[in-house]
């Protein structure tokens, strides 16, 4: 179960550098039922690094998507390039071959310098919002109307989007919220690297504690809902010592 909890935390840290990023395209869909019509084309959406979307319709011919997408300060190719001095080949090699105590030992060679100038100071997620008449073709109006600054330690995503009688959009989305720095994240990997039980085990709880998603809501009477969200709130969090994920 800790190892479970471990991989998960690695990965939320390291999981929008390492994954493939590409423009949207079509999704081979699931027969979730009879009646589906596959379209046979590409979504034009000219917008980069599309993660998921929230689309709905709002009127005759009026769609309406609220969509996460991968935000860089730098380019791809600089990004990728920085992540060759974090010094992840033994650590991606334990996981690989479940070694469990290779992989703690592992995490302190970790260039926690560089992963936090490059993919925490760097890259983050971030909503945007984008339009169209069909469903297929996409204009965006707003590539950032939540998550505009900071770090992947402020990454937001994942929104659902409602539109209610009084015209105004109301928004769920999944926020990282974290107590995460470069001094403690030095300290508790150095920590895990430590063969003494009990020294492994405070440190491993201590890094999941530091780190967890909370669902946020907010809402706007901006006509096209783009624009003018209220300060977000939490709308529901995880409790108690074990972190969440939302």
């Amino acid at each position: 179960m800790k190892g479970r909890f471990l991989r998960l935390f690695i990965t939320a840290i390291f999981v929008f550098s390492l994954i493939p990023v590409t423009l949207l395209q079509q999704v081979s869909p699931v027969n979730a039922s009879t009646g589906w019509t596959k379209f046979t084309g590409n979504l034009s959406l000219n917008d980069k690094y599309v993660l998921d979307s929230c689309v709905i319709k709002d009127g005759t011919n009026n769609y309406k998507m609220w969509y996460t997408r991968l935000n860089f300060d730098m380019s791809p190719s600089e990004l990728f390039s920085d992540m060759k001095g974090l010094n992840l080949g033994s650590v991606l090699t334990d996981l690989q071959t479940k070694n469990l105590d290779g992989f703690l030992n592992d995490l302190n060679v970790i260039n926690t310098t560089t992963l936090w100038t490059t993919i925490l100071g760097h890259v983050r997620t971030v909503i945007g919002y984008a339009e169209s008449t069909d469903g297929k073709n996409w204009t965006v109006v707003n590539s950032n109307i939540l998550g505009i600054t900071g770090s992947f330690l402020n990454s937001v995503g994942f929104p659902s989007v409602v539109k209610a009688l009084d015209g105004s959009y109301k928004m769920w989305y999944t926020s990282l919220v974290s107590t995460l720095n470069q001094t403690m994240l030095d300290s508790k990997l150095a920590k895990m690297a430590n063969f003494d039980e009990s020294i492994r085990r405070g440190a491993f709880d201590d890094l999941l504690n530091s780190t967890k998603t909370v669902i946020n809501y907010t809402d706007t009477t901006a006509a096209d809902g783009s624009s003018g969200w209220s300060t977000p709130t939490t709308a529901l969090a995880p409790t108690g010592g074990v972190p969440g994920i939302f």
